[in-house]
């Protein structure tokens, strides 16, 4: 219980040091339309930290490879659109943390013969915390998250 406390509030300390370095308009997405392209500002970056736990014993599942897939916000002249950003594994204690000028992340794991996927939004400047359960497919997300507090339920 001590290794996993001191996982969340180190989890959630990085967020927080994260989060306060990337303040205000965060970045510039340009997009091509045919021959054009059209600057979209973003005026910040969303976090999400995702948990996997075995449903079976409440472990969690290290090392298993997310696809992830991320929408980017629309502009006032541009719609908006989908990158994929491919597959990421979780770490040891089952957590991947996730962040970008996004408002859509969709997640999908492939657990023993089932596949399992989850879609939850982010806003900028915050954080989104969801825990995913496999094999039972049971996801639990929360908005505007403390990590800490969210993970030591």
């Amino acid at each position: 219980m001590v290794v996993v406390t001191i996982l969340i509030v180190a989890g959630a300390a990085y967020l927080a040091g994260t989060l306060a370095s990337h303040p205000g308009p965060a970045t510039t997405q340009t997009t091509k339309l045919g021959t054009s392209s059209i600057a979209c500002t973003v005026t910040g970056e969303g976090f999400l930290l995702l948990k996997v736990l075995n449903s079976s014993n409440d472990r969690p599942i290290g090392a298993l490879p997310i696809q992830i897939e991320a929408q980017y916000p629309a502009c006032a002249t541009n719609p908006p659109h989908i990158d994929d950003l491919g597959p990421f594994d979780t770490n040891a204690s089952g957590f991947l943390p996730l962040s970008g000028p996004f408002n859509w992340f969709y997640l999908t794991a492939n657990y023993d013969d089932g596949s399992y996927s989850v879609n939850a939004t982010v806003s900028a400047g915050a954080v989104t915390c969801v825990t995913l359960a496999m094999p039972t497919g049971s996801e639990n997300i929360t908005q505007y998250c403390n990590p800490a507090e969210y993970f030591a339920r």
